[in-house]
């Protein structure tokens, strides 16, 4: 089985996103594709019809809450205040615009606003392209913070324990990067001490794995959601 995953940073979200789901997951095929926000909500169209000629009809779309956008040339959003409701409207919007040649997707697109109570409009044709949308609030960082414990391990030298108050929930954590780099300022492991995302955020996630306590991370919601939407495909 194949599964299409386009999500933002190519040298952040991307590798922890693969690795997840190449440990719960081994016998399925994943294609990541990884974009900007700006890019996501503008012509993520194109990436999913690239998906789809490779023969992929089950697509994930996995971006962070954080920036509402507004700073961008494609606002997710039009209210100050984050919110996942109007970001799901948003990126649909954008898929079903005049300038997406591929109707296809156009026609998944409709029947998504319909589904989401976002249109009310007759009976939508139906279509074989399956697309989730995975809103992660706030940052896909924020997935690192489900567990104290493994923090404090991965910062802890063999000679001395790093030093760990309980960690803010991943889903109410608005900056879990900063957190992060508070939190491992004083890591006796000095190749933790300056904490950085591109570098750190896989590292992190590899030490879930290798301690057995990746399902940790079903502290979020939106990872709870991105799981159980791959295993609701049959992902094996």
């Amino acid at each position: 089985m194949k599964i299409g995953i386009i999500c933002e940073g190519a040298e952040t979200d991307k590798p922890v996103i693969e690795l997840i789901l190449k440990h719960k997951f081994p016998s399925t095929t994943f294609e990541i594709i990884a974009r900007d926000k700006r890019a996501i909500f503008s012509t993520c169209y194109e990436d999913i019809a690239d998906l789809l000629r490779s023969g992929i009809q089950h697509i994930a779309v996995v971006w962070d809450l954080l920036p509402v956008g507004h700073q961008m040339p494609a606002a997710s959003q039009w209210s100050e205040k984050p919110s996942r409701k109007e970001q799901r409207h948003a990126f649909l919007r954008n898929l079903d615009t005049d300038q997406n040649p591929h109707g296809e997707i156009r026609t998944a697109a409709r029947a998504m606003l319909v589904n989401y109570g976002f249109e009310e409009t007759p009976a939508v044709a139906a279509t074989m392209i399956n697309i989730k949308l995975i809103c992660v609030c706030y940052t896909l960082d924020g997935w690192l913070l489900s567990d104290s414990q493994v923090i404090r391990r991965v910062g802890s030298s063999p000679i001395r324990e790093m030093e760990c108050a309980s960690l803010e929930a991943p889903d109410r954590c608005i900056n879990p990067a900063g957190l992060l780099t508070k939190v491992f300022r004083s890591a006796p492991n000095k190749r933790f001490k300056f904490y950085n995302k591109h570098q750190h955020n896989i590292e992190i996630i590899r030490s879930y794995i290798d301690q057995g306590k990746l399902d940790k991370l079903c502290a979020s919601l939106s990872y709870q959601r991105m799981i159980s939407t791959i295993q609701g495909w049959g992902a094996l």
